[in-house]
This record gives C-alpha cells, sequence and structure tokens, in this order.
C-alpha cells in the first residue's frame, strides 16, 4: 500500500472555493497546488503533480498487463508486467490523504485597507439610499403611491444594510496571525 512519507507529493489538506474542494499539495519542485477533483483524475494533472516521474505511482498503483515472449527453442513464456498506474487507484488515495489532514484555522488578519474599503462601499450605499428616497417623492407627487413606496422600502433596506456595515467597522479585530 502507498505510504505518505515516501510519496514524493506531500498532501497539505483540502480548501473550499469557487470551483468546489480543492485538494491542496506540496509537488516535487517544492510548489502549492491545489487541484480538484476532476484534475486529479486526469492523467497529465496527476503526472505534472509527480513532476513527470511515474516510478513512485507505478510502485504504489502498478496497472499490470501479461506478456508473452517467444524463445528460440519455439517456447513461449508468459509474465506479469507493470505498465503504468492506476489513475483512480492514485487519484483516490491523494485525495483521501488530502482529507485526513486538519483544515487550517482560519485567520483572524485584516485585509489591508479593509475598513477605508468598507467605509466606501458604506458610502455608496447611503448614496443610492438618497437617489431612492428622491426617486420615491417623485413618484409621490404623480401619485404613483405603489412605485413610491416600493422606492421608499428599497431606501430603508439599504439604510439598515449600511448599519449593519458599520457595525463592522466599530468592531475592527486587532489581532496577530498564530495559525501554523
Amino acid at each position: 500500500m502507498a505510504d505518505a512519507n515516501t510519496c514524493p507529493v506531500k498532501c497539505i489538506g483540502t480548501s473550499e472555493g469557487d470551483g468546489g474542494r480543492y485538494y491542496i499539495f506540496r509537488d516535487v519542485a517544492g510548489q502549492e497546488r491545489k487541484l480538484t477533483r476532476m484534475q486529479l483524475t486526469r492523467r497529465p494533472d496527476l503526472v505534472a503533480l509527480f513532476g513527470g516521474n511515474i516510478s513512485w505511482l507505478k510502485s504504489h498503483f502498478p496497472h499490470h498487463t501479461n506478456v508473452m515472449k517467444s524463445h528460440p527453442d519455439g517456447s513461449i513464456s508468459r509474465h506479469r508486467m507493470v505498465l503504468d498506474f492506476v489513475i483512480s487507484d492514485a487519484a483516490d488515495w491523494l485525495m483521501s490523504e488530502c482529507l485526513s489532514k486538519p483544515m487550517p484555522a482560519p485567520s483572524n488578519i485584516r485585509i489591508p485597507n479593509q475598513d477605508s474599503y468598507l467605509q466606501d462601499l458604506i458610502a455608496q450605499f447611503l448614496h443610492q439610499a438618497d437617489l431612492m428616497d428622491g426617486i420615491s417623492l417623485d413618484l409621490r407627487a404623480e401619485l404613483f403611491m405603489p412605485a413610491a413606496t416600493a422606492f421608499a422600502n428599497i431606501a430603508t433596506c439599504m439604510r439598515e444594510q449600511t448599519d449593519e456595515l458599520k457595525k463592522h467597522l466599530k468592531h475592527t479585530i486587532l489581532a496577530e496571525d498564530h495559525t501554523p
């Protein structure tokens, strides 16, 4: 069976992203690589992870074939030889190794300029809420009450969301990241 200690590729763990679950590895060149399940089941992606050297894969996930050889005396011998590696077995093992690793703890470090970005977002929301209120007043003057009410409700909702965002400005996390 495969041994993680002898594997030239190090399984780090998993993460969730836009494309679903990613399996995280340190390839033979020492670079961190994130691959999806589909990528792991494609031979070129799997071989690239191992830097083109498939000897470890062939020795741990062998795909055997029977070979016949004819000898000068007319006899025929048969023997099994490793032709390649079983891609699905290798992919399954690599994924299970990644899943067995603990998920890294989420970091509590603030993104640079996060507060200024949030302040800009709040200002944009308030500007849009003011525009919605203006539309609502124009519609009331023309006696389009259902539409005027709808725009007033949108403005109110936008201001409520702004109030929620403001709470995050007041409670800025100032902490060091102590994740390994």
